[in-house]
This record gives C-alpha cells, structure tokens and sequence, in this order.
C-alpha cells in the first residue's frame, strides 16, 4: 500500500531545489556593500515605490574570435522543448464591434509598397535540432543589419548573413560567445535572445538570460543577463562578454533591449517581465528595467548598472524601452524612453535617466505621461487559424506592444512608433494597431497618427499580427508581421507609407515569405520579429520573422525569412 504524500514535507524537498543558487567563476566580483544598496532614485515624480539597485558585472572578459570557435557542449535537454507563454495581467474591455480605427479601404494613395529586394532564409529548427540537440519552438526571431552583415538570433542560435549576397558564414548556438567564459552564460543556453547593431559605435550587442532548473525543469535563481558587445564592426570577431546578476528570486523573462548613445543617459536599456517561482509555478511579478553601462562595455573594462525593480506598481508591465534609429543623435540630455499599454484606450509612457558620473550612479524613471488613443480590444477568445485540416490555432501575445519601440530623431522633430496585435472586427479576427508619437522642440509628446491595419480593403479572412515596425530617414514607415487563415498558411507579409502620404494610412500589402504549410502542434508562434534600417543608406528596411515551408500540417517545424525593401522616396 502506498503511504500518502506528507505536503509539508514535499514543500521542504521542493523549495530549496527551487531556490538554490548558482556560483559564478573564482574571480566574480560585485561592487561593495555600500553601493549594492539602493540608491538615489533622483527628483520627479518616479514610477512608485520602485526599489533601485546599483551593481557591477560580477564577470566580464574578451572572447576568442567568433569565427573560430568550436561548437560548445549542447546542453542535456528535451527532445521537444515548448518554450512556455507567460503573459502579463492585462484587463480590458471586449468591444464586440469593428474597430473604431480600422483603416478603410480601399484606399487612395500617392505610392505602393515596394518590391522585395534581397531575401534569403534564416535558421530553422533543423539548424536548433543539429546544433542545440533538440527542437525548440517559438523561435523568437530577431536580427539587425550593419555595415557588412546582417546577424540574426533565435532560440537557440546566432547568425550571421552577408548582407550583399545572403550567404550564411557563421551559425552557432547562442551561448557559443560564452565558450571558456564559466558560469551559467556559458554552460546554459536558455533563448529569448536580441541582437542589435550599435551604429554609432560601430559595434554588435547580443544579450539572453541564464539561469540552472529545478527537478521540474522550471527557471530557478539566481537569473542573470548574458551580455556581448563586438570589439569591432565584424560580427565573427572578438567580444567583450558580461555577466550580470539581476535578481536572486525574480526570473526576468521577456528582456527587451533599446540603445540609447546620448553622452549623459548613455546605455543600453532594457525591460522584462519578473515572475516568482514557487512550488505551485510562477506569478506575475511586476515590471524590471535596467540600464547597463554601455561606454565601459564597448571599451571592455567592467561595467556597473542600474535596475529598478517596479513590482509595487501593479499597473506596470509590458514595457519596451526605446531604440535609436539613423545618424541624428536626440536632442542633448535626452533620457530613454519607456512605454507600455496602461489600458485599452490609454498608452503610458516613462523616461529613464542615469547619471554614472558618481561612484554610486543616480538615477530616476519617472512619468512622462499617458496618451489616449482610439478604443481598441485586445480579448480574443482562441489563438489565429490555420487552413484545415490543423484545428490547432497559434498564439497572439497580444497582452503587450511589439519589439521594438523604435525612435528616429528627423531633425524638425522626434518619433517614436510601435504597434500591437488587437481584434480588427470585433470577431476575434487579429489586425495590427500601430501608432507614431511625436515630440517638437521643447514641447510634449503626443499620438501623431494611429490605425488598425487588416489588409487595403479589411477582410475577414487573413489574420495579421507579431508586427515590427520601424521608420527610415526620410519618415517613410514599414510594418512587417505574420499573416495567417483559414485559406492561409501562415506567411510573412509588410506593409507600409511614405512620409507623403495621408495620415493614419498603410497600404500596399507585399508578400515576403509565402508559407506552403501550417503547424500543427504546437501553439507557439514567436513572441517577437524585428523590422531595422540599414545604417549605410538609412533607407533600407530588413525583415525577419517565421514562416511555413515545408507542406503539411506538420508539428516542429518552422522556418525563419530575411528580406529587405526599400520606399523610392528615400534620398
């Protein structure tokens, strides 16, 4: 007969397995004492009761070559590994309407979307099968372009493109920029990866988190930030690598990254979602930005940081930082910029601000403000369809705004766009809200122009969602995403307008990536794709995010897509 199971004593097995700890190298260091309290917050209405922690990267050094480095060891792990949504707490009103910023169609314009130029395909779960040892799923692409290449990450994988003729010259897993750097950025490789190009440094940053499991699988602390900075423009080069230690019980999932070069509030920000584990799984947390000490990084000397725990405001979640775009540096003093969806009509924006001149920096992240927008529904009752015979439906993460909140600074004024995935026609058919926020001179930021964007001519077939959206230096905007439907595989497919035309207006609907197939298990769909601008030209749009190539359905089985374009009136 089996004895019952004593919980109390299951609690006691299981929570230290949970929260057991991890050491780093020998030679890790921490800033003392004095400075790892918290530290000023500075002056101005702050995000509410935030707890600001200063530190130093417990770990930095300089890789070997990228281009030489040997597989490292795969990691022990699943055959299939279904990579679990964490969503964030977001209420919400469902319309059970058309949405009232629909755009409508048809419509008449001064110019149509541009051809696509050079394409090619990116790493598939193939490449994570043969070198990550096991199938991995969403992907989560990404990627950048810079002078030469093009470099793109998924989980659980970097690589890199010549960016002229689309050959592929180096693929690796992620944390082979980690090889003989000790610790967990090197031994695991968790995903959730951003890669971006640092224009005006000339240099590449690649970052993903770390951190051990437990008897369960599940994340356990400490959690750190992995962070590689190139010692120079070529991506298969050397790295200044870093490991930072963010939290001994917050998991900081979902880390978005923006790169803000202004000489005073220089860094590299970012933003995540922190959970708690606990023996009954993981709950929502609160909001985590961080700004990391980008000139140290670029000259490889150790860096400190500045995170601020923002759990105690509730209604905080879901932010991304901003990212600059294009030569133009903000105007001097500018602080980054941090936004979020407050509410279904509202958008709340903050403004982070760091000195590091102190041996201790200071630092405040502080309201800007919110702006109404038109109503919009972000409640759907299942996921996206696919053409039959799958019944299976693909996840929206429509709980928060799309990577990247891009800023561009276009001289006579600033902006910032961004979008996010919400019911077109109150059917539980997905569409694409985008917005473009500006800012002149001295003055406040407001909503410039907003619509939903389901097609030309709005239909009820094709399902639209997962955008990227960014703008060139001529103010032209382009909008990449995944399309899908009952007749529709799902593909990848842009959008977008020139500077010229009416507001509030995309058009032109262009076909990057036409899918052949559907996936039938699992439900995942990447949490992100990336829409960048070639810093050559500043006129360039590339493109990457997921698609289906191989007829089916079939299960595990995605395949990524690189594609350039680029609008006729960019000088």
């Amino acid at each position: 007969m089996r004895r019952p199971i004593n919980a109390m004593a299951l609690v006691a097995l299981v929570v230290p397995l949970m929260t057991a700890g991890v050491t780093m190298a020998p030679d890790s260091q921490r800033l003392p004492a004095d400075v790892l309290a918290q530290a000023p917050n500075g002056a101005g209405q702050g995000a509410g009761g935030e707890e600001t922690v200063v530190g130093v990267s417990e770990k930095h050094d300089v890789s070997p070559p990228l281009r030489l480095i040997q597989h490292p060891p795969a990691e022990r792990r699943p055959e299939r590994e279904d990579i679990p949504l964490r969503p964030v707490p977001r209420g919400g009103q469902k319309l059970g309407q058309r949405d009232p910023a629909l755009q409508p169609g048809p419509v008449t314009v001064t110019s149509s979307a541009p051809a696509p130029g050079l394409g090619f395909d990116g790493a598939s779960i193939q490449d994570d099968s043969t070198l990550a040892g096991g199938l991995v799923a969403p992907p989560d692409p990404n990627g950048d372009v810079g002078k030469t290449h093009y470099v793109q990450a998924v989980n659980l994988l970097i690589s890199v493109y010549d960016k002229v003729t689309g050959t592929r010259v180096l693929q690796e897993r992620g944390n082979a920029l980690f090889l003989g750097f000790g610790g967990v950025c090197e031994t695991t490789n968790r995903g959730d990866p951003v890669v971006l190009y640092d224009a005006t440094a000339g240099r590449w940053m690649y970052s993903q988190f770390a951190f051990t499991t437990n008897v369960f699988g599940q994340p356990r602390g400490p959690y750190y930030q992995c962070v590689a900075v190139s010692t120079a423009e070529d991506p298969t080069g050397t790295w200044n690598r870093y490991a930072f230690k963010m939290s001994d019980k917050k998991f900081n999932d979902y880390p978005k990254f923006g790169i803000w070069p202004d000489p005073v509030n220089n860094g590299y920000y970012l933003s995540f979602n922190q959970f708690t584990s606990s023996v009954f799984g993981f709950s929502y947390s609160g909001q985590g930005v961080v700004v990391f000490e980008r000139n140290k990084m670029i000259a490889g000397q150790p860096a400190r940081f500045v995170y601020k725990d923002l759990s105690s405001n509730s209604a905080l979640g879901g932010m991304l930082p901003s990212h600059l775009n294009g030569a133009s540096l903000p105007p001097p003093n500018s602080p980054n910029y941090y936004l979020q969806i407050a509410s279904n009509n509202i958008l709340r924006m903050y403004k982070f601000s760091v000195n590091w001149t102190p041996s201790t920096p200071t630092s405040s992240f502080t309201s800007v403000g919110d702006f109404p927008v038109t109503i919009f529904d972000t409640n759907f009752s299942a996921g996206v369809p696919q053409p039959p015979p799958t019944t299976n439906r693909l996840d929206l993460l429509n709980d928060r705004l799309m990577y990247r909140l891009n800023y561009r600074n276009l001289g006579d004024h600033e902006a910032l766009v961004v979008n996010h995935t919400v019911d077109a026609t109150g059917q539980d058919q997905a569409g694409i809200r985008w917005y473009e926020l500006r800012k002149t001179g001295a003055g406040p930021w407001s909503v410039y122009q907003q619509s939903t964007y389901a097609g030309d001519i709005p239909d009820t077939t094709t399902h639209r969602w997962m955008g990227s959206i960014n703008m060139d230096k001529a103010g032209n905007i382009a909008l990449g995403y995944s399309a899908s439907g009952s007749p529709l595989n799902p593909s990848i497919r842009y959008t977008g307008r020139q500077a010229g035309d009416p507001i509030n207006i995309l058009h032109g609907e262009t076909t990057l990536a036409a899918g052949v197939g559907s996936q039938n298990n699992p439900t995942r769909w990447g949490d992100y794709s990336s829409m960048s601008v070639d810093p050559v030209d500043d006129c360039t749009f590339w493109y990457t995010q997921e698609y289906y190539a191989t007829p089916g359905p079939t299960d595990w089985n995605w395949q990524t897509r690189i594609g350039s374009f680029k609008f006729p009136g960019c000088p």
